[in-house]
């Protein structure tokens, strides 16, 4: 019940705010002093401020896609190493292919009968177009350049 009633005090403020505003910026000075309106600010901030949020809008997301990319490892970073005991994205949705006389363990890697890894995650999986993982997992990379340039 709290929550609709605060939702209907936020519609009905931010109307009544916008009727003021739009009030303060189409009235006439000489009409908002003759109504006794004395003290108001200058009708360049009318134009000002929503044009300021306008240009607010592309530049925090100008900045949150430069924040993360700055943020993301390059190619050639040890951040972007994996070994056997980093969580990799098993997707469920794809199939396992042969590597020859190994076989495809859980977290996706293949294990020869020597003992050895071999091949790489293109040679194991074969994607269905649906792409489903856990929440917290490092996609390999071979499978995110596949992702994303898959129609160039």
């Amino acid at each position: 019940m709290r929550k609709e009633i605060y939702g209907l005090v936020l519609h009905l403020s931010s109307a009544v705010v916008f009727v003021v505003y739009l009030g303060w910026a189409l009235i006439p000075d000489d009409v908002l002093e003759a109504v006794g309106v004395t003290y108001y600010p200058n009708k360049y901030w009318s134009l000002a401020i929503p044009i300021f949020l306008l240009g607010l809008i592309p530049f925090t997301l100008l900045m949150y896609t430069a924040i993360n990319l700055l943020r993301t490892p390059g190619l050639a970073s040890f951040e972007t190493v994996t070994d056997s005991f980093s969580p990799l994205l098993v997707i469920p949705s794809m199939e396992r292919t042969s590597i020859g006389k190994g076989e495809a363990t859980a977290n996706g890697r293949s294990t020869s009968p020597d003992g050895g890894a071999s091949g790489t995650s293109a040679d194991r999986w074969k994607p269905d177009g649906q792409l489903h993982g856990d929440a917290l997992a490092d996609a390999p990379l071979d499978l995110v350049t596949r992702a994303v340039f898959a129609g160039v």
